[in-house]
């Protein structure tokens, strides 16, 4: 897993693909997890945000979309942007990260929703993206005040092999770590967001997952899970037709909410 949360100077919208966690690497996490309190961790990012943010979100949706090969799209919508202050050209971090043996990322592209009342362009950085990861910062071309109506954006990032597609693989992977199941995650930049939307669009043999998908939560800093928030969500994944949808009203800044299933038995 690649977290973009990781130094809350860089408050930042991340998503995480499940995809191979190696044993050590989890293992590691979870040790150095274990001797911080997540309680401080995410009252200190909280803090941080509410003396510094210059932008607000209306609205976050994560739509993931993958074939039977575990590979495919993940298109992330920033919806209803405003600043606080004035800003020109404000900048919003981009991060995307999988791991796996044969995963990679592609290059994003980026459009303006309907209606923004500014362009954007995404600048990639790649000094620091990899294979496997993608930084960039998005930035938002005009000059902007609390009086300028909302802006929006949408991103397209391509991925391939993202996803383990068998329970066998998964079972594998995670051998010993205590994890024996795939997800989709998203975190949001700031404290002020109303409404958080995770959508995955599941390939025909992850149709009928036996138990269906449902919601865990994240320290979004850590590869551990927050056990009060995982319990508010787990039964709130709504499961129609193939489709995972998760929505979360005023998500917490410092946590990462995600949809996670178990992949069916290989044939």
């Amino acid at each position: 897993m690649l977290d973009f949360l990781a130094d809350p100077k860089v408050i930042a919208a991340a998503i995480t693909l499940g995809g191979t966690v190696w044993k050590a690497v989890y293992e590691t996490r979870r040790r150095k997890a274990a001797e911080r309190s997540s309680k401080t961790t995410t009252e200190a990012v909280e803090r941080y945000s509410r003396t510094t943010s210059i932008y607000t979100v209306e609205r976050y949706e994560s739509i993931v979309t993958f074939d039977e090969s575990g590979s495919g799209t993940l298109e992330r919508r920033c919806q209803g942007i405003r600043v606080t202050q004035k800003v020109q050209e404000l900048e919003l971090p981009y991060g995307f990260g999988l791991a796996g043996p044969k995963a990679t990322v592609g290059d994003p592209s980026l459009r303006e929703i309907s209606g923004s009342s500014s362009s954007f362009r995404l600048v990639r950085d790649d000094a620091r993206s990899t294979s496997q990861a993608v930084h960039a910062t998005i930035i938002a071309h005009d000059f902007l005040t609390p009086d300028t109506p909302p802006a929006g954006y949408v991103v397209t990032q391509p991925f391939s092999f993202g996803y383990l597609m068998t329970r066998e693989e998964v079972e594998a992977a995670y051998d010993g770590t205590g994890w024996d199941a795939e997800y989709a995650s998203i975190a949001v930049p700031v404290a002020d967001c109303k409404q958080l939307t995770i959508s995955v669009v599941f390939p025909a043999s992850h149709r009928s997952l036996t138990p269906p998908p449902y919601g865990v939560v994240f320290e979004a800093k850590q590869e551990m899970l927050n056990d009060e928030q995982s319990t508010l969500y787990r039964n709130k994944v709504a499961y129609v037709g193939g489709i995972a949808t998760l929505e979360v009203d005023r998500p917490k800044l410092g946590l990462r909410y995600a949809i996670t299933w178990r992949s069916p038995r290989g044939k």
